[in-house]
């Protein structure tokens, strides 16, 4: 078909043989033939526009066939992936989402990482229309959900990571994609070579800022993992106060060499979907990091005037995780929760010594109730609730049925200590009932 070219404008169309005008210009410049071809790009040429981030305003001149040769080959093999986890989405509906960023496949060189590469963002479309009930690109729905609610949804994505992890060097290579966010990542701009402003605490908790986000990071002894909280730059002010149990909108456990690469593995994942300016908010790291201080020296006094209230008492409290690991034959363990405990279920445990259990005695009366149990665990742990739980809990259990068990307890002991038990750890003082219970004791 011949190719007609304006001879104002230079506009080109190809047209069956003929005499047209420009719809441009108007009627008075007519169209004159041009007797070159088009040129099409070769298929390295396709792919050097893609890695330009071309393909997001335009696709003329584009082998759209080559491109989509190269993709089936990598869906036939995503799709036994997604059908081995029991995902059903169609090449069809994923190109509908992706088509244009089709570049993010290209651009990766290895093929096993390209078809993790699309197994990892199907998983995460499929998730997001499970919870938005439409077919819709993740990046705009998480855009939505923030924007409604001030949340954060990442289960998908979450969800996605476990199923096809990144490798490394396919983040490394994400870094340096597109950086004004033409390949449907939420980069936004590259944060490569950039560090964030860490600071420690005397908790041994680090923390940092991005743009809407405090984010902290600390080592599990125990379990030998580092722990990610993102906290909303909102909870300032409750991050401040909230010592032990601060407001989190997202959690993520991973294992790491040390500290350093436990930071870079946070700023990766930070470079993809948190959109960080860096530094962020440095003054207010330093300002949380100080309130914090300040409240870890007053936790260790109250601490230090409860280790003396239960020395003076005689009585003791532990959790009933301690027990069931490191069971002192010099103890009388008391169990005062309401339900069986989770350690004890998950371990398939009995509760009692004469079922072959853990403890000596379940004293359900010394246990809040369901009504006030569930009204705790609904709020935040505040000093406010705290004192009206504590309130709710002496009215429901009076202090004289407290004295009353507890001398009938020490008989049973004999020469041993009683030791109330239950779910919560040292470390959470003093948001449990068992510290009520031997306040009420010392006053004796």
């Amino acid at each position: 078909m011949p190719v007609y070219k304006c001879p104002k404008c230079g506009r080109t169309v190809e047209l069956p043989e003929g005499k047209y005008y420009c719809k441009v210009c108007g009627p008075s410049a007519v169209m004159v033939l041009d007797n070159r071809r088009p040129e099409y790009p070769t298929p390295e040429e396709v792919r050097e526009r893609f890695i330009k981030g071309v393909t997001g305003s335009s696709y003329e001149g584009i082998n759209w066939s080559e491109v989509m040769r190269e993709f089936d080959a990598v869906w036939a093999e995503a799709e036994k992936q997604l059908r081995k986890y029991g995902y059903t989405i169609t090449k069809e509906q994923f190109l509908k989402l992706y088509e244009p960023w089709l570049a993010d496949i290209l651009e990766i060189e290895s093929f096993q990482d390209r078809v993790l590469f699309v197994v990892h963002e199907a998983v995460e479309a499929e998730e997001v229309k499970k919870l938005a009930g439409r077919w819709v690109l993740p990046r705009d729905y998480y855009e939505e959900v923030k924007r409604k609610t001030g949340k954060t949804v990442l289960e998908p994505h979450i969800k996605a990571e476990r199923i096809a992890p990144y490798e490394a060097k396919v983040l490394e290579r994400a870094r340096k994609r597109f950086v004004k966010g033409v390949t449907g990542s939420s980069l936004g701009g590259s944060v490569h070579g950039s560090r964030l402003k860490w600071v420690r605490d005397s908790a041994g908790i680090w923390w940092t800022a991005t743009t809407d986000y405090i984010h902290s990071l600390y080592y599990d002894e125990e379990d030998k993992v580092y722990v990610w909280y993102v906290h909303s730059i909102k909870d300032f002010e409750e991050l401040k106060r909230e010592i032990l149990y601060p407001p989190a909108e997202y959690e993520e456990v991973f294992e790491a060499r040390d500290i350093e690469d436990a930071k870079k593995h946070v700023e990766e994942k930070l470079a993809g979907y948190y959109k960080p300016q860096l530094p962020a908010h440095a003054e207010k790291v330093d300002e949380l990091v100080r309130a914090r201080e300040s409240g870890y020296r007053r936790l260790k006094r109250l601490a230090r005037a409860w280790e003396k209230t239960v020395k003076s008492s005689g009585f003791k409290r532990r959790s009933v995780r301690e027990v069931i690991e490191n069971p002192r034959p010099d103890e009388f363990y008391v169990l005062v929760t309401r339900y069986v405990p989770i350690e004890v279920r998950v371990r398939g445990l009995k509760v009692l010594k004469e079922q072959s259990g853990v403890f000596d005695v379940w004293d359900r009366d010394l246990a809040p109730s369901p009504q006030l149990l569930s009204w705790w665990k609904a709020g935040p742990k505040t000093r406010e609730r705290w004192e009206e739980y504590k309130r709710r809990f002496l009215s429901e259990v009076p202090e004289v049925m407290i004295r009353r068990k507890a001398d009938i307890y020490r008989e049973w002991a004999k020469d041993k200590t009683v030791v109330f038990v239950c779910e919560e750890e040292e470390w959470e003082y003093p948001y449990c009932h068992t510290w009520i219970i031997l306040e009420v004791l010392e006053k004796t």
